[in-house]
Order: C-alpha cells, then structure tokens, then sequence
C-alpha cells in the first residue's frame, strides 16, 4: 500500500530534484498545490509551474481542485469558445 507525504509545501516540491512520470509521485504533488492554495485558477497554475512533469501534477490538481473551488465561468467560457460544446476543437 503506498502512502503520499503531503507534509511537504510547493516551495518543499520545487526544490527537490525530482522527475517522475508516474502516478503515485505525481498525485501527491498535486493535491498538494490544492490543498495549500484557494482558487481553481491558483491551485492549476502552481501545479504547472513546479516544472518537470508538470502536466501529471496539473491534472490531479485539477479535479480535486474543481470540487474544492468550481471552475470560474471564464474559464469554462474560454473552454468552450476554443473546443465548442462538445469539446472537439473548433
């Protein structure tokens, strides 16, 4: 059974010299950015921003982030200028 350390801060993540493109050191990270921050837009961006493989921390945060803080409309908006509706891309 595996255990996440979400002891650590994003300056703790940033850091350290780490580059892993799989699940279980990429969860932890982004929950953490998540859990430290206050809006959708905050806890996304500084998922990104910790560098590496940071498309697999972003999108843990993500989800986690959605249920914590909903997604503000302008982001959904963009979203659906750029991808329409059903998500394909115009």
């Amino acid at each position: 059974m595996l255990s996440y350390d979400l002891d650590r801060s994003i300056d703790d993540i940033r850091l350290s010299d780490g580059f892993a493109m799989i699940c279980h050191a990429s969860l932890p990270e982004g929950v953490i950015c998540t859990l430290e921050l206050s809006s959708f837009e905050e806890d996304v961006r500084n998922a990104v921003s910790l560098g590496g493989d940071s498309d697999s921390p972003a999108a843990m945060a993500a989800p986690v982030a959605e249920a914590l803080h909903r997604i503000p409309r302008w982001i959904v908006r963009g979203a659906r200028a750029t991808c329409g509706e059903d998500g394909a891309r115009s």
